[in-house]
């Protein structure tokens, strides 16, 4: 049976190759993660930074260019330069200092906006990725399945909901925050059905608030805990070099940054990523 990292696998030598031969944006796209990648394999080089930095600058302004809708044509190509920009910005994030937890999740938290800038090509995945987008292979499934307890998950963003109530007295701001727990419960649902965390995972950037983002990147503490038991589901690519071990930083810093009276909300998180 066909494993995660077969698929990625699969996907990586493959299927990009494929795509990367019609589209010049997903060239440099590839060869932008390509340097960031010997970056942390052999060291910081300012050479390879560099040369990162030029070929993610240049797909992006190409991407930007020659896609101006989605369509059944070029969705394949689309989606995999998504995944190689947030590979990429992962990457960058992933060799920030965990010790500085405000500055590491700072890191993280700018990738939400920049996700939910791509809410057409989002909604397009979501309605075409049946019949159009790659698989990521039958035995993924199964294994993703696993990767951790949504039922218990859910459950805990449950009781958010009343975290919430006892400690959010501006209406507002409650509301908001309710909001980004039952799009963060939705997603753990939808986790359930497809199996695949490919278009969940993504979809939760566009489906919380901008203001709720706004919150998180002020590190408001309730918002910290809802993001933190987002990133629990990051656990399913660990194998991948720009996500390995970043849940488990992820949850510690925002264990850090909230601060004891918020344990018992965070115990999940926890849990789940073996945080002590």
């Amino acid at each position: 049976m066909e494993t995660t990292e077969d698929a990625s696998r699969s996907i990586w030598q493959a299927m990009v190759p494929q795509e990367v031969m019609a589209n010049d944006f997903l060239l440099h796209s590839v060869l932008a993660l390509s340097a960031l990648h010997k970056v942390h394999l052999h060291g910081t080089s300012e050479t390879n930074l560099a040369r990162a930095r030029v070929h993610h600058e240049k797909a992006v302004t190409l991407f930007r260019s020659k896609i101006q809708t989605i369509s059944p044509a070029n969705i394949t190509a689309a989606i995999y330069y998504v995944m190689c920009t947030l590979s990429f910005s992962s990457g960058v994030a992933r060799m920030s200092d965990p010790s500085d937890c405000a500055r590491f999740i700072d890191g993280y938290i700018s990738l939400t906006p920049m996700v939910r800038m791509s809410e057409q090509l989002l909604a397009s995945i979501g309605c075409m990725t049946t019949n159009s987008a790659p698989s990521s292979g039958p035995g993924a499934t199964a294994r993703q399945m696993q990767v951790c307890n949504i039922t218990a998950g859910i459950a805990s963003l449950t009781s958010l909901q009343f975290y919430n109530l006892a400690h959010t007295a501006d209406a507002e701001e409650r509301a908001v925050y309710q909001q980004a727990i039952w799009a963060t419960s939705d997603i753990f649902h939808c986790h359930m059905r497809v199996g695949s965390l490919q278009v969940p995972v993504l979809s939760w950037c566009a489906a919380v608030s901008e203001h709720y983002i706004q919150l998180l990147q002020e590190k408001r503490p309730l918002a910290l805990v809802i993001y933190a038991h987002y990133c629990v589901l990051s656990k399913s690519a660990s194998h991948m070099w720009f996500i390995s071990k970043w849940p488990e930083m992820a949850v510690a810093c925002l264990a850090k940054l909230t601060g004891p009276e918020w344990e018992e909300a965070l115990k999940w998180p926890f849990e789940e990523l073996g945080v002590a």
